[in-house]
C-alpha cells in the first residue's frame, strides 16, 4: 500500500534544496578531519567568518548547537530563587516550558492584535520591567508565532530604560524574510548597549535545521553577564564547514527568500478574501491565520484528510502555517477556499 505524503507545515522549515556550496561541503568533508580536533583551543573558523561578515570582534561572536542549546544553558545558569525572565506574550513555547521545568519565574508583556498585524505593547513591557526587575528581557523579532517585528525605536526604548546589568536578548531566528530589516542598525546597537545579545540560527533562512547551528552577536557586558566561554576543544568541524558554506551562498539564499516572501504575500492576499479566515502581516517564512470558531472542526478534519499538519495557538482559533513551495501552498489554500465556500 502506497504511503500518503504528510505535509508538515507547522515547523517553519526550509522546503528548497541547499545551495550547491553547502551540498559540496557535506559531500566532500575530508574524512581525516573526523579523528582530529581543530588546531589550538577556543578556535572557531565560523566565529571568525561571522565576525568578518558583520564587522564585530570575533570575541563577541557566540557559537552554539542551535538556539535551544543557547537558551537551555542560559536558563540553567539562573538562580530559581532570585532570577526571573520577562518575555513578550505569544512567544516561542520552549521558553515557558523550560523555564517552568527549572522553576524560574516568567513574566509576560502584552501583545496587541490589530486589523492586519500584531504589535508589541512597549508601554506594558516597560511597566512590567519596572514592577518585576527581571534578570533577562527576552524579545523575539520577527516573533513566533505572530510573525510581526519589534521596531528599532521600540527596542531602543527598552535598552534606554533597563539597567545595564539586565541582559536584553533579541531572538532573531527568523531574520532574512523582512525586506525592510536594516541589519547594520541593529548590530550598531551592540556598541552603545553592551548588555544586548542578538541571537540567530542557520535553521530558517539557510535551511540547516537538521544540523542545529546557531550564533549570537553580543555586547561586551552581555558576555560577562552570561559568563560565556567558547568551546575549549572547539565546535564541530563539519558543522562549521557547512555553516561557512551557507554564509558564502548568501546570494542563493536571498533568491529563495524572495520567492518565499512573494508566495507568503500572495497567500496572505488570497486568504484575506475569505470570509472565515483572516491572515495577518508576516515578516517570516510562515503566516498566522485567525479561524472562525464555527468551522474549526471542519478545518481540522479537512487538514487531516489531506495530511496537512499545522500549529494551532491562542484559543485554538489561530493557526501558524509555514510557507513551503507554490504547489503545496496552493493545495493548502484550496482547502481553505472549499471550507469557506461551504460556509458562506
Amino acid at each position: 500500500m502506497k504511503k500518503i505524503k504528510q505535509y508538515i507545515i507547522n515547523r517553519n522549515e526550509f522546503f528548497y534544496p541547499s545551495s550547491t556550496k553547502v551540498q559540496q561541503a557535506i559531500k566532500k568533508f575530508p574524512s581525516q578531519k573526523i579523528s582530529h580536533y581543530i588546531n589550538g583551543y577556543y578556535q572557531s573558523p565560523l566565529a571568525n567568518k561571522i565576525a568578518q561578515k558583520f564587522s564585530v570582534p570575533s570575541k563577541q561572536v557566540l557559537i552554539f548547537y542551535g538556539l535551544e542549546d543557547f537558551f537551555r544553558n542560559l536558563f540553567k545558569s539562573l538562580n530559581n530563587q532570585k532570577s526571573s525572565v520577562l518575555v513578550n506574550q505569544y512567544h516561542f513555547a520552549y521558553f515557558s516550558s523550560y523555564l517552568k521545568h527549572l522553576k524560574i519565574k516568567l513574566y509576560q508583556s502584552k501583545m496587541v492584535a490589530k486589523s492586519d498585524s500584531f504589535y508589541f505593547d512597549i508601554v506594558d513591557l516597560l511597566k512590567k520591567y519596572s514592577q518585576y526587575k527581571p534578570s533577562i528581557v527576552l524579545l523575539s523579532s520577527p516573533n513566533n508565532p505572530t510573525a510581526n517585528v519589534l521596531p528599532l525605536n521600540d527596542l531602543k526604548k527598552v535598552l534606554n530604560t533597563v539597567s545595564q546589568n539586565t541582559l536584553v536578548i533579541l531572538d532573531e531566528a527568523y531574520f532574512g524574510f523582512d525586506p525592510e530589516y536594516q541589519a547594520k542598525q541593529y548590530i550598531n546597537l551592540l556598541k552603545k548597549y553592551p548588555n544586548l545579545i542578538l541571537v540567530r540560527t542557520f535553521s530558517k533562512f539557510y535551511g540547516l535545521a537538521g544540523l542545529r547551528i546557531g550564533y549570537g552577536l553580543a555586547g561586551k557586558k552581555a558576555l560577562s553577564i552570561i559568563n560565556y566561554q567558547a568551546y575549549y576543544l572547539n565546535f564541530s568541524q563539519i558543522l562549521e564547514s557547512v555553516a561557512i558554506a551557507a554564509l558564502e551562498s548568501d546570494n542563493y539564499y536571498k533568491k529563495i527568500a524572495k520567492k518565499i516572501i512573494k508566495d507568503r504575500n500572495n497567500l496572505i492576499s488570497e486568504i484575506k478574501q475569505l470570509k472565515n479566515f483572516h491572515a495577518f502581516t508576516s515578516k517570516t517564512n510562515f503566516i498566522s491565520v485567525r479561524v472562525n470558531l464555527k468551522i474549526l472542526n471542519q478545518l481540522q478534519k479537512s487538514l487531516d484528510k489531506q495530511n496537512f499538519k499545522v500549529a494551532m495557538f491562542f484559543n485554538k482559533n489561530m493557526m501558524r502555517v509555514s510557507i513551503t513551495v507554490p504547489k503545496y501552498n496552493k493545495r493548502f489554500l484550496n482547502i481553505l477556499k472549499k471550507i469557506d465556500k461551504d460556509n458562506k
